[in-house]
């Protein structure tokens, strides 16, 4: 009896270390074809300096093992879209998400620059800057107004459009990062400090603003001339306008019929009965 007992004994031990061997075998099994199991990821198509702009151009989607998944590899182009590289990345290196960062002051403003374009900065205020409300990547159109003298040395005043569909790519300091309390609490601690420091022109210091366009080397100086020789001002364009249209100067005439020079009104004199 003892020895029947011992025989069922040995055979549930013997077939329990079987299923639990089997079991070991095939999640061995499982894991390695796992890791055998291809992922998509994204790896550098030439050598990449620190400080570019990353576009689909520098970058191919391609399949690796599991096992040779480097940490935080990226797996999607879109993930890419206006990112930076922080470190060199080399040709057929995996794009790894600790060696980017996005646009902001950290990176500089050169990334953000169109290729064969150049950044130029012009100051605006409430009036000649659409009130203050032109944000980072907007679109504007440039006028100046000048005031010239024919041979018959009369003067003259006209307004041109100098340059259409111009994109914004600051407004001060703003390159279109998102909000940040810490630094916004900041500036909001700074104001105050000049107010109780009884500086009084606070309130126009925050209505001046600068904004930095992306310009042709052209436009750049045509600009530049402008901001020296006359009156700059901005119209905000939508974003769903198409291409720039021709537009020739303004003159008095064309907008009252009248040849001479208009005299800008400085008050309005009221009178009662």
């Amino acid at each position: 009896m003892k020895m029947k007992r011992s025989a069922i004994w040995a055979s549930l031990i013997g077939l329990s270390a079987l299923v639990l061997a089997w079991g070991f075998l095939k999640a061995k099994e499982l894991s390695l074809n796992k890791m055998r199991e291809s992922y998509p990821v994204l790896i550098a198509k030439k050598d990449i300096l620190q400080g570019m702009k990353l576009d689909i151009s520098m970058v191919e989607l391609s399949k690796a093992p599991r096992r040779f998944l480097q940490p935080a590899a990226l797996s999607s182009l879109d993930a890419i879209v206006g990112m930076v590289t922080a470190a060199p990345i080399l040709q057929g290196e995996q794009i790894l998400e600790t060696k980017l960062v996005s646009i902001g002051a950290a990176t500089g403003l050169s990334v953000k620059i169109p290729q064969d374009q150049r950044a130029l900065s012009i100051e605006v205020d409430e009036v000649s800057g659409v009130a203050g409300l032109i944000k980072p990547n907007d679109f504007i159109d440039l006028l100046a107004t000048f005031e010239m003298e024919d041979s018959s040395e009369t003067l003259q005043t006209a307004t041109y459009t100098l340059a259409q569909k111009v994109l914004v790519l600051a407004v001060n300091d703003d390159l279109g990062n998102p909000f940040n309390p810490e630094i916004w609490e900041k500036r909001t601690q700074a104001k105050g400090l000049f107010a109780s420091k009884g500086f009084s022109d606070v309130a126009g210091m925050q209505r001046r603003k600068t904004l930095t366009l992306a310009l042709s080397p052209q436009q750049v100086q045509e600009i530049e001339f402008a901001k020296n020789s006359g009156t700059l001002a901005v119209a905000l364009r939508s974003k769903l306008d198409g291409e720039p249209i021709e537009l020739g100067p303004v003159t008095a005439f064309d907008v009252v019929g009248f040849k001479g020079r208009l005299r800008k009104a400085n008050y309005r004199e009221y009178r009662g009965r």
